[in-house]
């Protein structure tokens, strides 16, 4: 029976509890492993270029080292140019060990999945691949989903629990000097502090 492996792309910059929370709750509820892919430059958010490459990808290792079932793969932050989800979905489809072993999936937060239908081939996506979205409870996101056919048919909603935190709350609150012990890994956190990210 293949291993059901979900894919979990983002900037991670950084990488926090709710990133971690949204993981641990997939691999509850629908898959076996969650892999972590970073990007490089996420098309939709250019305007707010992440930190260095490897800072994130570093974070990310600390971040996971006692989550069980969840590892890092760095294919996006090895290309200079924007990431994109279609892309690296065939090039991991494209591997006869992914193929015949695992069976592929998408793992998606309430923001990327209220913008899906911006992503560049998003119906291909569709077709390559489920969609699994963590729902926070009290969300607006099903809503929007319910009026929209296209949402409505790829997306499959996994209830989670609420978990409101942003990288870009914390990047504003650690500018500012302000405590964020309870958004984001110990480990991470003294690494941003030891490096003086985000200051």
């Amino acid at each position: 029976m293949p291993k059901r492996v979900g894919l979990y792309g983002g900037s991670f910059n950084p990488i926090h509890l709710g990133h971690v929370n949204l993981a641990v709750e997939m691999l509850d509820k629908c898959v076996d492993e969650v892999w972590f892919c970073p990007n490089h430059i996420n098309p939709l958010k250019l305007s707010t270029p992440p930190i260095n490459c490897e800072h994130r990808l570093t974070m990310i290792h600390l971040a996971l080292s006692n989550v069980p079932c969840t590892s890092v793969l760095s294919l996006e932050l090895e290309s200079k140019t924007p990431s994109y989800t279609f892309d690296t979905l065939q090039s991991l489809l494209q591997d006869p060990h992914i193929n015949k072993d695992i069976q592929l999936s998408l793992i998606i937060g309430e923001d990327a999945a209220a913008d899906f239908a911006k992503w560049k081939r998003a119906e291909d996506i569709a077709n390559l691949v489920p969609i699994f979205v963590g729902l926070r409870s009290k969300s607006d996101l099903q809503k929007k989903i319910d009026a929209d056919p296209f949402l409505k048919k790829v997306l499959t909603l996994i209830e989670t629990h609420l978990f409101d935190v942003s990288s870009t709350t914390i990047r504003d609150r650690l500018s500012q000097g302000k405590f964020c012990g309870h958004l984001l890994d110990e480990k991470v956190l003294a690494y941003i502090r030891k490096h003086r990210l985000y200051c």
